[in-house]
């Protein structure tokens, strides 16, 4: 199996799978990966937050982004490139020459290509490796490490390393064919189930993101395939491109009948309205969902989209947003508290309201002061 670093760029061509006969060089990529890799202890440099900041990451945001690259040393987009990709029911966000973002009508598979192409922007800054697989084969390949050397990680690639023009080119050709969704991921488990017991032994996951729009060709076939990856090391991620519903209700089903959940993410408009009904305060940006769909885990994210937040989680939520641990407790000063936010608010990088359009404050403070006024229905602390 091949190494991190080293592999051909793709330049048109069908990439070959690698052969198992290649084994010695994958173990010595499990020796380089273990001495390589970052740790959590290092803060991220200066020129990396500014980096982030001028892409619209608050400090914390930064902060949380840059110490997943130890817990998610790798990244595995599935990127599903079947027929029905070509259905015209997609939106992705675009910016006028007034600053103003509009979501605009494209195919399933443009918004996906959007969606993949800023990952990739966001590895190559970061310095994460982040691997694309493509469903169905086309003519420029199937498979592209993107910035293999900058993530050191045990894991094989099934193909070779390449850049983001290599990327553009990848993804640059109409989607066609089935949706073999099972082979797919039985071959991600070939790929991660040799360096299970290293990702294990450094306490890491990999990102496992099935970008799909439909049901697998073999749904039995392919619970089964999801079982065995979610018994190795990873964190499975499905990044829904359609709003179909029968489709949203298969991947529901799904979830119930395996053992660790799914974390299902719609794209950004449909995120953004789940979570203003639940926590209008926050204004749920392209910043925001990047990091979900990136690596940045945490059981508050989850959450914003499926429950008003209590005081203290509103707390520790902004508090890694904006990277300032030592704010007021809202339950016993909520003043003083949405204060303090509104100004790390006003420091941080706007954000654009998919709403209205317009870059916008991260809180919206008076919407802040009602959600921080409730007070805990049980009378007790909030589960984090």
């Amino acid at each position: 199996m091949s190494t991190a670093a080293g592999y051909p760029v793709v330049e048109g061509i069908a990439i070959a799978t690698p052969s198992s006969s290649s084994a010695p060089q994958h173990v010595e990529s499990l020796k380089s990966a273990k001495t390589s890799r970052t740790t959590v202890s290092e803060p991220p440099p200066q020129e990396l937050l500014k980096t982030l900041q001028a892409r619209g990451f608050p400090k914390g945001l930064s902060k949380l982004l840059h110490g997943s690259l130890h817990a998610f040393p790798l990244r595995i987009w599935l990127l599903d490139n079947s027929g029905s990709m070509t259905i015209a029911d997609g939106q992705r966000p675009v910016t006028d020459n007034r600053g103003k973002l509009k979501m605009i009508k494209c195919t399933r598979w443009q918004e996906l290509v959007h969606t993949a192409l800023g990952i990739a922007g966001l590895s190559v800054d970061l310095g994460a490796r982040t691997d694309f697989h493509l469903l169905n084969r086309n003519d420029a390949g199937q498979y592209l490490s993107l910035d293999a050397s900058g993530g050191a990680c045990a894991v094989g690639a099934a193909g070779g390393e390449g850049d983001q023009q290599a990327l553009e080119t990848l993804l640059s050709l109409s989607p066609l064919g089935t949706t073999p969704l099972t082979a797919a991921v039985t071959k991600i488990i070939s790929l991660i189930e040799p360096a299970a017991q290293t990702l294990l032994h450094n306490g890491q996951q990999v990102v496992v993101v099935i970008a799909t729009d439909g049901v697998p060709d073999n749904p039995a076939g392919f619970l089964e395939a999801l079982r065995l990856l979610q018994r190795l090391p990873v964190w499975v991620v499905v990044r829904l491109c359609t709003s179909d519903d029968a489709i949203v209700e298969y991947w529901a089903d799904l979830d119930k009948s395996l053992e660790a959940p799914l974390e299902v993410i719609d794209d950004l408009a449909g995120e953004a309205e789940e979570v203003m009904k639940v926590n209008p305060w926050l204004v749920y940006g392209d910043a925001f969902h990047q990091a979900r769909q990136f690596g940045v885990r945490d059981k508050l994210f989850d959450l914003l989209d499926e429950t008003a937040l209590q005081p203290p989680q509103i707390k520790q939520l902004c508090a890694m947003l904006f990277g300032e641990s030592a704010l007021p407790e809202p339950e016993v000063d909520a003043k003083a508290f949405v204060d303090a936010v509104k100004d790390l608010a006003d420091k941080a990088p706007r954000v654009h309201d998919v709403r209205s359009g317009e870059l916008e404050s991260w809180v919206r403070a008076k919407a802040l002061k009602r959600a921080v006024a409730k007070k805990n229905s049980g009378g007790g602390c909030a589960i984090m």
